[in-house]
């Protein structure tokens, strides 16, 4: 994982549920570095963009995303 891949929430704890999330929930890694293997997120949701939670999340909690099938026109989006 790195900077800006967009992961996928993939393990839910107490804490993740504190902030609203829920597995399967989406965001982007927002630092260059992993500390004490775990990355800070920024969670959204898909419909509005509107940020859910900014949070540390374990490297294990989380699945790096290489495409994202759009809901305009049907279409897919691949992440590069």
């Amino acid at each position: 994982m790195k900077e800006f891949d967009i992961v996928e929430l993939i393990n839910i704890t107490p804490e993740y549920q504190k902030y609203g999330l829920k597995i399967g929930d989406v965001g982007v890694i927002m630092d260059p570095e992993c500390i004490h293997n775990s990355w800070n997120v920024v969670f959204s949701e898909y419909h509005t963009c509107e940020d859910i939670a900014e949070i540390g999340v374990s490297d294990k909690d989380l699945q790096v995303l290489e495409k994202i099938i759009g809901e305009i026109f049907g279409s897919e989006k691949y992440i590069i």
